[in-house]
This record gives structure tokens, sequence and C-alpha cells, in this order.
């Protein structure tokens, strides 16, 4: 019974270490998703209403022409 408590603490040690990294990597897809949309709405020619708005807009869901992250 103590080896199988022993490999659980073992399982479970790697399991949070795992998990730790893969927060690591969203994070830091997120920063790059946030740095990409602000080069874009910068070089863009709307405006920030207009982005928001399109952003928001339902129909521009339904019809394709935004796609959801």
């Amino acid at each position: 019974m103590e080896l199988a408590e022993a490999k659980v603490a073992k399982t479970r040690a790697a399991h949070e270490k795992a998990v730790g990294e893969l927060k690591k990597l969203y994070d830091i897809r997120k920063e790059q998703r946030q740095e990409q949309l602000l080069k874009a709405m910068m070089s863009g020619k709307r405006s920030f209403e207009e982005i928001l708005k399109s952003i928001s807009d339902d129909t521009a869901f339904q019809c394709g022409s935004i796609f959801a992250f």
C-alpha cells in the first residue's frame, strides 16, 4: 500500500507540473494573440467602435466574416 501511495504522490506531482507548463503556454499564446489583434487594429482603417460592433455582432459570426479565437 505504501508503494501505491508513493506512486500516486509522484504521479500527482508530475501532473501538477504538466498543468503548470500548459498554463504558461496558454498565457503565452493569449499574449501573442492580443499583440496580433492590436497590430491588426492599428493597421486597419476601421475605427475602434466599428471593430467592437463587428466583434459583438452575431451576424458577423454567422456569415463567417469573423472567426472565434
